[in-house]
């Protein structure tokens, strides 16, 4: 539901107000005409043809000589009081028992979201639920706040009750929702809710249905509930897995601004360059996707600098997080104390965006302090003068960030300064984003497909369905299916609508294209695993240790594991398809050889 629409709904209770009054009126008046008119013997002047006027709106018709004075009138009369009463009946039910109403017509018509906790960001998923056009049921311990009632403007049915309890789940309708979000203030919580609803979503006919997505800030207890698989599947019970509002705000950024504005060529030297103010939540779930995802033709890691005021710290708290970190990214990569608010700073900031023309770098400022960040992302834009991008994260979409889409401001920085992360783009939530999926249980399938015939056993957690895939390999696949954009940057191709070019069309792929492109996706498989956790071990992968034997250079991997990327990669026009879109070379860009290959995705 767009804001529009929206706002317009919550306008035309206010239009029907004046109907009963114009009714009532109008009762009155064509009763006292009747009288005025044709009077019967017993009203002896004006006053008792009033009072008699009054009592028809009443529904009292005390003398049955008026039933013969000017019938048309009278009966108009008494059908207005009959509306009158009637719409003040609805009225009332409708103030004293219309939530009670909507709640239990929202539940029998099931496959609604519930949103639990309204506080931060529960609000932003109710009202990206809403734009969506998804019925919402909010369930919160407070519904007097702010919160509560912006909740139920936007159209949502918002439920008091405490979380911890079992009750919620019940008034919520839990058993015929299709969606739950924990979000509420403390990831405890959070968790509990969702285990309830694992535990009492089981019902033969809906529970396939419930999906539950539980939002956990820290992102140390998000690696321990994975690793140990706290909210695994299983047939027959509700699904749940863990999201958080920072990594996917910082997945939309780079998906809509790549870190490669530039184009990079598989013999060039440039190499992509990431420098973070501020080492905020944000900033932190920044870092860690782009390591993932930058992964380029050329094979030359990311390089990252971290500016921070207390970096040292920062530092030490990010790597006992991500040991692993220093594996995925350039060895150049660095952590430098310096304040952002120092106007020295901008200076060293400038230098380092200066200091090669082989770099392609982009500043992301993530500060604690909105209007920090405001201040620091200005100063910069001065000192860079429009030659790199600069992302600056706001925590919400008003105030501040007005300042980058009207006035003069924005006139002069809306092309080097973006604004992103205030949560209003629906794509942000990959609850309510099928597409990614769409993708990601595609790719999920043609691995298992391709699996030889032993390694597909019930032990074996990565070759489950997708409907009981543990959340780590889910997400695993998204990663994947979001990395497609960057590999087909690579070969000079990217992804468009159905209505593309038929002239520039990609249906299949070259055979350099698709050995670059297994190669990258090496590499950012490599890269997600380092950042899991995982080390490389000999011998067979162990899942719960978390070692692999294939964590080596493209060179040292084994044929048929070589081949298992090759694969992903030659049904990516097949996967793409099935969400109506299409692979386009840019123009002047040209096939790696001459060679082409028949079997890609089975065109």
């Amino acid at each position: 539901m767009s804001e529009g629409s929206s706002h317009e709904s919550q306008k035309l209770p206010g239009l029907w107000r004046p109907v009963p009054v114009v009714a009532a009126v109008l009762a009155f008046v064509f009763a006292a005409a009747a009288f005025f008119i044709s009077p019967p013997a017993e009203i002896y002047n004006r006053a008792d043809a009033l009072y008699l006027s009054a009592q028809v709106l009443g529904l009292h018709m005390p003398l049955p000589e008026m039933k013969e004075s000017a019938p048309w009138l009278l009966f108009a009369a008494r059908m207005l009081a009959v509306f009158v009463w009637a719409f003040a009946a609805v009225a009332v039910s409708a103030y004293l028992f219309g939530k009670d109403l909507r709640r239990r017509w929202t539940i029998l018509r099931g496959r609604h979201t519930i949103v639990c906790g309204l506080q931060g960001t529960g609000l932003q998923l109710v009202l990206v639920a809403r734009r969506s056009k998804q019925h919402v049921i909010a369930v919160d311990e407070r519904t007097d706040t702010e919160e509560g009632r912006r909740a139920e403007a936007r159209g949502a049915v918002v439920v008091k009750a405490r979380l911890t309890g079992g009750r919620w789940f019940g008034r919520a309708g839990g058993k015929r929702a299709s969606h739950l979000v924990a979000a509420a203030g403390q990831d405890a919580v959070n968790v509990a809710i969702a285990l309830h609803a694992m535990e009492n979503g089981g019902s033969r006919k809906h529970a396939s249905r419930l999906k539950c997505h539980v939002h956990i800030a820290d992102p140390h207890l998000r690696a321990f509930l994975r690793h140990h698989r706290v909210f695994r599947s299983t047939a027959g019970a509700p699904r749940a897995g863990i999201f958080n509002f920072f990594e996917d705000s910082a997945r939309l950024l780079l998906l809509d601004h790549p870190l490669d504005w530039k184009p990079i060529n598989a013999d060039g030297d440039q190499y992509v360059q990431l420098i973070l103010v501020g080492f905020s939540a944000m900033a932190e779930a920044v870092l860690v996707r782009a390591a993932m995802m930058a992964h380029y033709a050329n094979e030359k890691k990311l390089r990252v600098t971290v500016i921070d005021s207390d970096a040292p710290s920062r530092r030490q708290t990010f790597l006992w997080r991500y040991p692993q970190f220093p594996n995925a990214v350039d060895p150049g990569s660095d952590f430098l104390q310096l304040n952002p608010d120092d106007p020295a700073t901008s200076d060293q900031i400038a230098n380092l965006c200066d200091q090669s023309e082989k770099h392609i770098p982009t500043v992301v400022i993530s500060r604690d302090d909105d209007s920090k960040g405001v201040c620091t992302a200005l100063a910069l834009a001065e000192h860079l003068h429009g030659k790199v991008p600069i992302r600056l994260h706001l925590s919400i979409d008003a105030g501040l960030g007005r300042l980058f889409e009207k006035g003069e401001i924005a006139a002069t920085l809306s092309r080097q300064v973006t604004v992103f992360g205030a949560g209003g783009d629906a794509r942000a939530h990959r609850w309510v984003d099928p597409e990614l999926d769409t993708l990601a249980r595609n790719l999920h399938r043609e691995y298992v497909r391709r699996l030889p015939e032993p390694e597909r056993t019930p032990d074996n957690r990565s070759t489950c369905r997708w409907d009981i895939l543990d959340d780590d390999l889910v997400d695993s696949n998204r990663q994947q299916a979001d990395h497609m954009s960057v590999k087909l940057r690579a070969i000079g191709c990217e992804i468009c609508g159905n209505k593309s070019d038929r002239a520039n069309l990609v249906h299949e792929f070259t055979g350099d294209e698709i050995e670059l492109m297994a190669k990258l996706e090496h590499n950012r498989w490599m890269a997600e695993r380092y950042l899991a956790g995982w080390q490389y071990a000999p011998g067979p992968k162990n899942l719960e240790l978390r070692t692999s034997p294939h964590l080596v250079p493209w060179e040292n991997v084994r044929a048929d594991i070589r081949e298992f990327d090759r694969s992903a990669v030659r049904i990516i026009p097949e996967v793409l398809k099935l969400v109506n879109k299409q692979i386009v070379r840019v123009r002047g860009a040209a096939p790696h050889d001459k060679i082409r290959v028949t079997d890609a995705g089975g065109h």
